[in-house]
């Protein structure tokens, strides 16, 4: 019997089919590719490292509906880590949950494919690692949102063997856990634990999912979240990405567990803010803004704003330079100041009571529609004999 250490890989929460934006030449969004390369890096490490298991702790998918396209792209990744060798645990998260019948993995399931475990219930499952059974207790979020958690884990605790490794999996918000950018939306009403619950109990690593960054909230056992595979949005562009190594080891009749954070390169999301307010040429000065900074192999967000009287900026152009440069995507937001005044306000707001209503469009006329200035008189006199007659109606 090999009583060495059982290797093993924690990650979680690819959202695989989430993300839109540019495609490439297949079709597929480039950020998806993203999260598919950063998988591959997942592969290669578990086949060189030999892991035993891998733990895939929910919103692998992002919906419990995923296009074909994604169904073939998430297989094509387990079918790599199972000709490595290395079991597959799958929990079921909450964005797998369809609205109706079985839920995207159940396939594996289906079809008997050797090597992947679909935990999308209550219960434990206990695996043949190096001659050893290795208990994994699983905790998915469709038994959470109909029973407390704490009750789960208690009877999840009474369940594993205290002699065998056993490895708690749960896709849970933990409280007091600190949040990624993309994790904002979580409301109060939320199915939570609180970290405490997680203290003594007798598994020897607990692998979380459902928050996207990385972190570890108690020490004994060692409870983690893994994180987000890959940086897939603006919101998670200064975080780190990546997985959890995990080596199992028997020391004075029981198994422990050491663990590190594994980084995975992840593309950068660059936001520029730019002012062109007085700028003669707009477009050259942005361009100009961009030529300082390396953009191959980055999703780039340009917010600029500008006075209504200034020239406007080419935004096709500036899109076009920027994609030429190697950015993967680029996106432009404009925002126009009007002297005082927002188009919004001088077009669908009341009169202010300090000015008339003629006094309104003269403004607008004067401070956005300079091409109108010749007009002004004339539109004046149309927009008076235009209000004339709307009071004569009401008297």
């Amino acid at each position: 019997m090999d009583t060495g250490e059982i290797k093993i890989v924690h990650s979680s929460d690819w959202h695989l089919g989430l993300y839109p934006g540019a495609r490439d030449k297949g079709g597929i969004p480039v950020r998806t590719l993203f999260v598919l390369k950063a998988a591959e890096s997942l592969v290669d490490f578990v086949r060189k490292n030999e892991v035993d298991v891998v733990l895939l702790s929910g919103d692998i998918l992002n919906r419990g509906n995923p296009s074909p396209t994604i169904q073939n792209a998430l297989a094509g990744v387990l079918k790599s880590l199972v000709d490595s060798g290395a079991k597959v645990v799958y929990l079921i998260g909450n964005h797998e949950i369809p609205g109706w019948g079985d839920h995207p993995v159940k396939i594996y399931d289906t079809l008997g494919v050797p090597g992947i475990i679909v935990a999308d219930k209550f219960g434990i499952f206990s695996l043949e690692v190096k001659g050893l059974p290795l208990d994994i207790a699983a905790i998915p979020y469709s038994a959470i949102i109909k029973r407390d958690f704490s009750s789960l884990l208690e009877e999840a605790c009474s369940l594993v063997e205290p002699k065998h490794p056993s490895i708690l999996m749960a896709h849970i918000f933990v409280l007091g856990a600190r949040l990624s950018g993309s994790d904002l939306n979580l409301l109060p009403d939320e199915p939570h634990a609180f970290p405490d619950v997680f203290r003594d109990t007798p598994f020897s690593y607990i692998a979380l999912g459902h928050l996207h960054r990385h972190q570890k909230l108690i020490s004994n056992p060692p409870t983690v979240y893994a994180g987000s595979l890959s940086r897939v949005s603006f919101s998670e562009a200064n975080e780190t990405k990546g997985f959890v190594f995990v080596r199992l080891t028997e020391e004075n009749s029981f198994w422990r567990a050491r663990w590190n954070f594994v980084e995975l390169e992840s593309p950068s999301f660059i936001t520029v803010n730019v002012n062109t307010t007085d700028t003669a040429n707009p477009t050259e000065y942005i361009l100009e803004r961009l030529g300082r900074m390396r953009l191959k192999g980055t999703i780039v967000r340009i917010a600029i704003t500008r006075a209504a009287s200034d020239p406007k900026p080419d935004i096709p152009f500036i899109k076009r330079t920027v994609l030429k440069r190697g950015a993967l995507e680029c996106k432009v937001s404009v925002n126009t100041k009007y002297s005082g005044l927002t188009a919004e306000k001088s077009l669908s707001k009341a009169p202010r009571k300090t000015m008339g209503t003629l006094d309104i469009i003269s403004e607008y006329i004067s401070s956005v529609r300079k091409e109108h200035l010749a007009k002004k008189e004339d539109i004046l006199k149309c927009a008076k004999e235009i209000i004339d007659e709307l009071r004569g109606s009401h008297n």
